[in-house]
């Protein structure tokens, strides 16, 4: 449902809290969280993030990071950012430490990757992640059709 609504809610279908009821934002410009209903987890899409990255202090949006941190100290709520490359830097850290982070990666080429073939995140010297494909979560279009608005 990304880029027809501002926010919707659906089960969660990506990584470790599939299945978890949720609300997801994608635009954070004239939401009012309030007039939300509650979810047990609420997933800021990557413009969502693009967004209170820009705008820090909330002086153009009623959400900023003290948003979110009083998200997570005072409610129920488990909050998720999905955060694209050279982004995560731009994040306090506060906000990282207490928020699930999705990092996101577009690559078209890695749907030519066998299962039994694998994906290595370097992000130092002999410093790096790896993991068959065969032990990733594969999505597909199909996983969103219970979205709603």
């Amino acid at each position: 449902m990304i880029g027809f609504k501002k926010y919707w809610y659906g089960k969660e279908c990506e990584g470790r809290l599939t299945d978890v009821e949720t609300l997801f934002i994608c635009d954070i410009k004239g939401l009012d969280l309030s007039k939300c209903e509650r979810m047990p987890h609420i997933y800021f899409c990557s413009g969502a993030v693009e967004q209170l990255i820009k705008n820090p202090d909330a002086s153009k949006y009623s959400i900023n990071w003290n948003t979110l941190n009083n998200i997570v100290d005072n409610e129920n709520t488990t909050v998720s950012l999905e955060v694209e490359p050279d982004k995560l830097s731009l994040i306090p850290p506060m906000i990282r430490i207490k928020t699930h982070i999705m990092y996101m990666m577009v690559d078209p080429d890695i749907a030519l990757l066998k299962k039994n073939d694998s994906i290595k995140v370097v992000y130092g010297d002999y410093s790096l992640y790896c993991t068959s494909i065969q032990n990733m979560q594969h999505v597909t279009p199909d996983d969103y059709k219970y979205d709603r608005p």
